[in-house]
């Protein structure tokens, strides 16, 4: 409909794949103010107008465009949501400058297709940029248009260490040979430690006394070098050893880079702590929600949720504490508020949407929190 052009992609992908944070690089890289005529007309796509659109939830999407609608003038007292819908994509058809529209974490085609929100047409140039986890919601979007789709994969190895390297600094050691001792001793697979010497193919290398053979359970025994005999083998880079266990995941590999850079641990001591201890209940349940996922993502969160746990937070709650003492009582509130964990604020904030959480609706959650201690 009209004579402009519009056209429809999609970004298909895991959770934590990063199409999000592609949609947004997108965003910042091709946006242009309506005034800069010389780079919407450049031969490189630029946009006059970017709109972004939560598309997880009906609640989000109707609120998204009514906020949408009241930016561009459009008069909504009293509107319902479909006629709300009428009048911004009949905007839209009306905008003469390139414009792009975001409906980012599509949970449903349902959401956008059935309800009529994608644009039938433009005068202009409009493009719509969808981000969605399930390939099927992209095949049944708009029956009048067609939709491009683009899968977004995994990191490959070599990305996944300059990831490493580049959240995590380069003191993490993630080129660094991993020696294999002690996470062979707690059960690890020769295969994901170490890697065949192309010139030397043996079987795979036994750990003396994980049998009751030679040594004692710390791979003692009468090896100077820890017990392991990897003759014909190469130790694998201690970074290349974590993205495998992470499955080269993007936010998965942040977390745990940012991990190990605010514990200063290195991949080594990282894989240590990923394999050491028993699994408690949250991880095994965390483990139940991300099916289809790597076994070590699961493992990865649970033990940043962990560290929230151990960490003196006394100091920073009786700080954010002395904010809340003219209103709540004073000191004894303060001191309430400073008994309250990061990891509780967290849990806090796990029940609300990410963006645009009231200030004062996390200060009574934590006040009533601090209260029920």
């Amino acid at each position: 409909e009209g004579g402009g052009s519009l056209s429809t992609v999609e970004l298909v992908g895991m959770g934590g794949v990063g199409k999000t944070q592609l949609a947004t690089e997108y965003c910042y890289r091709h946006f242009a103010a309506a005034s800069d005529h010389q780079a919407l007309g450049a031969s490189g796509m630029s946009y006059g107008l970017v709109v972004w659109l939560r598309a997880e939830t009906a609640e989000a999407l109707a609120a998204d465009l009514r906020a949408l609608a009241i930016d561009s003038g459009i008069g909504v007292q009293g509107l319902r949501n479909e006629e709300v819908v009428d009048e911004v994509r009949a905007r839209l058809y009306r905008t003469r400058a390139p414009w792009l529209l975001i409906f980012d974490n599509v949970s449903s085609a349902g959401l956008i297709a059935e309800k009529g929100v994608l644009p039938r047409g433009c005068q202009g140039v409009g493009h719509v940029l969808i981000t969605s986890r399930e390939l099927h919601e992209a095949r049944t979007l708009d029956a009048h248009q067609s939709t491009q789709v683009v899968k977004l994969d995994c990191l490959s190895v070599q990305e996944s260490l300059s990831l490493l390297r580049r959240v995590g600094g380069e003191h993490l050691g993630s080129d660094d040979p991993l020696d294999p001792s002690p996470l062979l001793a707690r059960g690890w697979s020769t295969g994901t430690l170490l890697t065949p010497t192309p010139s030397k193919r043996r079987p795979p290398p036994r750990l003396h006394g994980a049998s009751g053979g030679h040594g004692g359970g710390d791979g003692g025994g009468d090896g100077g070098d820890g017990g392991d005999d990897v003759d014909g083998y190469d130790a694998r880079a201690a970074g290349a050893v974590v993205a495998e266990k992470l499955g080269y995941l993007p936010l998965a590999l942040s977390l745990a880079a940012a991990y190990m850079r605010a514990c200063d641990v290195s991949c080594a001591q990282y894989l240590q702590r990923l394999s050491g201890g028993a699994r408690s209940a949250e991880a095994a349940a965390g483990a139940e929600l991300m099916q289809g996922y790597a076994t070590g993502v699961a493992e990865s969160f649970e033990l940043s949720l962990a560290q929230l746990d151990t960490v003196a937070s006394a100091a920073a709650a009786a700080a954010a504490g002395i904010g809340y003492a003219d209103r709540t009582g004073g000191a004894r509130a303060a001191q309430a508020v400073a008994t309250v964990s990061p990891r509780q604020v967290l849990d806090v904030l796990a029940f609300c949407a990410s963006e645009g959480i009231p200030k004062a609706l996390l200060t009574a959650a934590i006040l009533c929190e601090a209260q029920a201690r």
